[in-house]
């Protein structure tokens, strides 16, 4: 999004650059569904999107990342999803 937002005129935002992927290692299947949605090129383009979601999780392509996370002190989950929530 943030890639392709100065296209349109976007020239600032804020975000956490450390969590974003290289634009050209994005799967291009996932790329041609965000691109649909954002630039309202296809009517089904939510639907698309979250079944493309929906696939990769029953793949059992979730992030590698487990929710161990949540086993941890209250300090420790709440500074877990502030950061990377």
């Amino acid at each position: 999004f943030f890639f392709l937002s100065p296209q349109v005129g976007m020239d600032m935002g804020i975000v956490n650059a450390g969590n974003l992927p290289v634009y050209d290692d994005i799967d291009k299947e996932l790329m041609l569904l965000c691109e649909n949605l954002i630039w309202n090129r296809d009517p089904d383009a939510t639907e698309n999107l979250l079944a493309y979601a929906q696939n990769i999780v029953k793949r059992g392509k979730k992030m590698d990342q487990t929710e161990e996370w949540r086993e941890g002190r209250v300090e420790e989950r709440l500074e877990y999803a502030l950061v990377k929530v």
